[in-house]
């Protein structure tokens, strides 16, 4: 959906309809955490009691709802979709409306406040020790933090902006970083998404410096450190 949204960003606008499977995924503060964890800009309607849902005669998760500019419903898909042949339907839905004249074209300003977080560690998803240190992807701060067995910190990895950005420690920039590997490297991954159409992306750190690569082979975390488990907690931003 982010790359619908940046492609068409005059004339799309996005809105997320959420009707929860079970009862806790209808909560308010369960849908504004995962909001502001999965770093949704558009607006999410709560549809806890599926009323949207039964409205569109919605059967699966996901599906999409095409409206037009006149509020009829000129489109539907259900189930995941290949994001090149959807820039290609909106595409023409678009071009259609504009030769009838019907689409008003220009930026649709509407998202939600920014929550401050208060916490260190914001969505912890991978925790890897290694000579001592503890790596952590500190997933909603867009950096790895190094710290002692202790748990004090002596490093941090990139400088807490999305992006992908190569350099030393302080200036180079991670985008939620979801996977740690470390051997003679740092290695990071991002979490699968249609932003990147090769799968993932990573980036390696030797030294203090860091520099972008792509490797697919990367999916899961190892743990050095022999009969011990460590695992990121990102619903509560902690590590254990």
């Amino acid at each position: 959906m982010r790359e619908l949204e940046h492609h068409f960003p005059d004339q799309l606008v996005v809105i997320g309809v959420h009707s929860a499977k079970y009862t806790a995924e209808g909560r308010d503060v369960h849908l504004q955490d995962a909001v502001r964890r999965l770093q949704i800009d558009h607006p999410v309607v709560n549809d806890h009691l599926m009323r949207i849902w039964n409205e569109y005669a919605v059967r699966a998760w996901p599906t999409l709802m095409f409206v037009g500019p006149d509020g009829r419903v000129i489109g539907k898909h259900e189930g995941e979709f290949d994001p090149e042949a959807m820039l290609g339907a909106v595409s023409t839905m678009i071009d259609e409306a504009i030769a009838a004249g019907d689409l008003s074209e220009g930026p649709f300003d509407l998202a939600a406040e920014p929550v401050p977080v208060s916490s260190f560690l914001d969505y912890p998803t991978a925790i890897q020790i290694a000579d001592d240190r503890l790596y952590i992807a500190d997933t909603g701060h867009h950096r790895i933090v190094v710290a002692n067995l202790a748990g004090r910190v002596v490093e941090i990895i990139g400088k807490g902006v999305a992006g992908f950005e190569d350099g030393p420690f302080s200036t180079a920039s991670f985008d939620a970083p979801h996977g740690l590997e470390v051997q003679q490297t740092v290695s990071w991954s991002r979490t699968p998404g249609p932003l990147i159409r090769s799968g993932r992306s990573f980036l390696s750190c030797s030294d203090d410096d860091c520099r972008n690569r792509g490797d697919s082979s990367l999916v899961a975390v190892r743990v050095a450190s022999p009969g011990r488990r460590h695992s990121g907690r990102p619903w509560d931003r902690r590590c254990r």
